[in-house]
């Protein structure tokens, strides 16, 4: 599985989401 790809993926969503607030 692509943990380390899916790790900084998920982050990035979380700081896109909390940027769009």
């Amino acid at each position: 599985m692509a943990l380390w790809l899916l790790q900084p993926l998920t982050y990035h969503r979380v700081i896109c989401l909390q940027r769009t607030t």
